[in-house]
């Protein structure tokens, strides 16, 4: 697989903010994909900021949608043929922080499992078909609190451990034709906090960007080579050390 071919196509479910934001912009900056198709609910920061990027960039394709509704999965990806996505990545993903006796139903179902994990495995099962046979791979950013509980994380923690069992059991299953991959990061500098009402001080959290670098790293890989897993732990972060 080689990171200066032309034709390949990318997805990314979660790709307006955070991690996935990230790593699209970043992306964006390379020569490795003609297309990038960006699912998202509001795409205002992505085009701001490629408004500011000079350069030419890949043929970006924005795809609203609300994946906690499978009609609306099904109907987003019909403007996508079969065997047309190379790698896929997704970063989707909601943050809980609650004591376990002060869990609601509605924390449990209808908000946070509903979105970590039934929403998040119904996308990755109906984007399969989009995928091309052979030469295709899919990246899914956990958390490092998949294989090591919190508290107070225990439903972030529980969630993130059941997308991480769905993913051990699809790279056996398309063994040979896709390349599946896990990277679970630490808490990272983003917008996930304060959307969850939890104000706290994120500037002693690696950025984004870090992330990104451990996920082209995954992606870059020659095709007979698979990562797996790749677990994140904030040894130490110094902003001077930042590429470029």
């Amino acid at each position: 697989m080689s990171s200066s071919s032309p034709e390949r196509i990318l997805f990314i479910a979660g790709g307006t903010d955070g991690i996935g934001f990230s790593l699209l912009i970043e992306e964006c900056k390379r020569c490795k994909y003609s297309k990038i198709y960006v699912l998202g609910r509001n795409f205002d920061r992505l085009k701001k900021q490629l408004l500011l990027n000079t350069r030419s960039v890949p043929d970006i394709v924005e795809l609203s949608c609300d994946i906690t509704q499978q009609d609306e999965i099904k109907t987003t990806l019909s403007r996508i043929k079969d065997e047309s996505i190379h790698d896929f990545i997704l970063t989707i993903g909601t943050f809980h922080r609650g004591n376990i006796a002060d869990i609601t139903h509605d924390d449990i179902v209808a908000n946070h499992f509903h979105l970590n994990c039934i929403s998040t495995i119904n996308l990755i099962r109906s984007i399969l078909t989009k995928l091309v046979k052979g030469q295709s791979q899919i990246l899914v950013c956990t958390a490092s609190v998949a294989v090591t509980a919190r508290s107070p994380y225990g439903l972030q923690s529980c969630t993130k451990a059941a997308l991480r069992s769905f993913i051990d059991t699809l790279r056996i299953e398309l063994k040979g034709t896709t390349r599946v991959m896990n990277i679970m990061p630490p808490s990272v500098d983003t917008r996930i906090f304060s959307k969850a009402d939890d104000h706290r001080n994120t500037d002693i959290y690696p950025p984004p960007l870090r992330v990104v670098v451990g996920m082209q790293y995954m992606l870059d890989c020659p095709f007979d080579i698979c990562i797996p897993e790749l677990l994140i732990e904030q040894h130490q972060f110094d902003e001077q050390q930042l590429p470029g």
